[in-house]
């Protein structure tokens, strides 16, 4: 039985909502470079970072504003800023399940041609959209505000319309992940060039077709830019200045290549190599492949070759990010669904439900470990209103936790104290002439006092005494005498917890194999 793109939709839309829902903020880049940001556009207020300087101008302003539309109306109905956040968040589960249906649909219409796979259309189509509908890493960068999710969501349509070889609609997509959000995407298009300009013999089509949309969008960037910027200015541009002139990444951190295995395991589960090998090796040992199903492999190889470029690019990149990798999942579940069909071909249809199957374990197993483990980071901020009146939250060694200021009740603000950090820290869109730099160097000047400024305080601590290091800039606040304790919710300690069941919920492994810090709300004495 065929399913329908309006059952695929509403599979994947129930899935995302739970995202929108429960689903953490994993990285502290989304709540300072583009939670924060769209806060000051709505509520004119907002932590600023270095990229938002007009003296840098790296990131896209247009950008943020197509995230505005719910948390306006929201606005617009009466509704609190946590409405707003969840409406956007709603906003994006809509997007990637749209996306994600769209992408089915066209797997479905591209395999129907081939007369000789009838039979196989429901494998190919039911497994991309089931690998992508399950998976963990779809669950996290399906409602993140990032612009490797927004080149994801594209990268489903880019794959849609390249699959039924709409090429106007697949280039448009590569101009609007890279020239809107993020514009190193623009990598996930080359072998869609190649297909273009070599295979097809059409490179003035590829030039036309870049140019028109490349210019309908650069123009409505640039605008939003200027205006936002104080001067005339193309953020992707910049962006891609600062990145090749100045090689500042590595500021921010390096990681070994089994970074990204590791990622890969987690996201889509331990069987992803497992099910791409087996699926290889079956297909290489196959005799019986007629000359229409060879073609079909070629095509195959095409369209999968974005998803061996983007890890080619990135595994070779000395600073590491999850979120670099999002927008090649769309390929990455097609890779498994042609693995899959592939094996299925070879060992039977009884393997089709039992991989889906304990793919789909695998990802709740890690979407809830990855909850239980650190919900406590965004629960917290949904007590404070509870808590007396409004007043100035402070934040140290856990700043990088701060969801955004959307989940702050109204009246509240936040700022930072000192911590071990020596990082650049983010000012605030309504300070004017605040010193921003390159290098990630400390700025002192964000710091409060955190014996004078400070009503409110959200720490991490521990009764353990190896599990949370104070130090003079990070001491047990609560042992002071200065604090009351007004929360006290616990948080993974990564490092005291046994690393398999860390990382995937088993009931009673999990609660007997790691061990948790407190995650605490404190109120200053008077």
């Amino acid at each position: 039985m065929l399913l329908s793109n309006w059952l695929i939709f509403r599979l994947c839309l129930t899935v995302r909502t739970a995202s929108a829902l429960w689903n953490i903020i994993h990285d502290c880049d989304e709540t300072y470079n583009y939670w924060e940001p769209l806060h000051h556009l709505l509520h004119g207020s907002g932590f600023q970072t270095w990229e938002y300087s007009p003296q840098y101008a790296l990131r896209s302003y247009l950008y943020l504003w197509l995230y505005s539309p719910p948390a306006i109306l929201i606005s617009w109905l009466g509704g609190s800023k946590v409405t707003q956040f969840y409406a956007i968040r709603f906003w994006m589960a809509v997007w990637t399940a749209t996306a994600e249906t769209v992408a089915f649909g066209a797997v479905k219409q591209r395999l129907d041609k081939n007369k000789s796979l009838s039979k196989s259309l429901s494998v190919y189509s039911l497994a991309f959209v089931a690998f992508s509908a399950t998976s963990a890493g779809l669950f996290v960068s399906g409602t993140a505000f990032l612009p490797s999710s927004f080149a994801m969501q594209l990268a489903y349509a880019c794959l849609a319309a390249w699959l039924t070889d709409r090429y106007a609609l697949a280039v448009a997509c590569i101009a609007a992940m890279a020239i809107v959000g993020w514009p190193f995407a623009a990598a996930i298009g080359l072998p869609l060039a190649v297909d273009l300009i070599a295979l097809k013999r059409k490179p003035g089509l590829f030039v036309a077709y870049s140019a028109a949309s490349g210019l309908s969008l650069a123009i409505p960037v640039a605008l939003a830019d200027t205006l936002a910027y104080g001067r005339p200015t193309l953020s992707p541009i910049n962006l891609l200045s600062y990145n090749v002139l100045n090689s500042g990444s590595h500021l921010y951190g390096t990681s070994p290549l089994s970074y990204y295995l590791m990622n890969y395991a987690l996201n889509f589960t331990p069987l992803m190599p497992l099910i791409l090998i087996a699926g290889l090796l079956a297909a290489l040992v196959s005799q019986s492949a007629s000359r229409q199903d060879r073609q079909l492999r070629w095509k195959l190889l095409l369209w999968l070759s974005p998803l061996l470029l983007w890890n080619a690019i990135f595994f070779l990149q000395a600073h590491k990010e999850e979120r670099f990798l999002y927008p090649c999942y769309p390929f990455l579940c097609l890779a498994l669904a042609v693995a899959l069909e592939t094996i299925r071909h070879r060992l039977g249809s009884w393997t089709v439900p039992c991989i889906i199957a304990a793919f789909a374990a695998f990802s709740l197993s890690r979407v809830l470990a990855t909850t239980l483990a650190y919900q406590s980071h965004v629960t917290i901020y949904h007590r404070l209103a509870g808590h007396g009146p409004a007043g100035r939250l402070c934040l140290g060694k856990e700043w990088h936790r701060f969801p955004s200021a959307f989940l702050l009740p109204h009246g509240w603000s936040v700022g930072f104290v000192r911590s071990e950090f020596r990082g650049q820290l983010p000012g605030r869109f309504a300070l004017a002439d605040q010193p921003f730099n390159l290098d990630n160097r400390e700025e002192t000047a964000r710091y409060l006092n955190v014996t004078s400024d400070c009503d409110y305080l959200i720490d991490k601590r521990s009764n353990e005494l190896d599990f949370v290091r104070y130090t003079e800039l990070e001491p047990d606040y609560l042992a002071t005498g200065d604090w009351q304790l007004l929360e006290d919710l616990p948080i993974l300690e990564p490092d005291k917890s046994h690393r398999l069941f860390r990382a995937f919920y088993l009931p009673w492994l999990f609660e007997r194999s790691v061990r948790f810090s407190s995650y605490v709300l404190l109120r200053r004495v008077t």
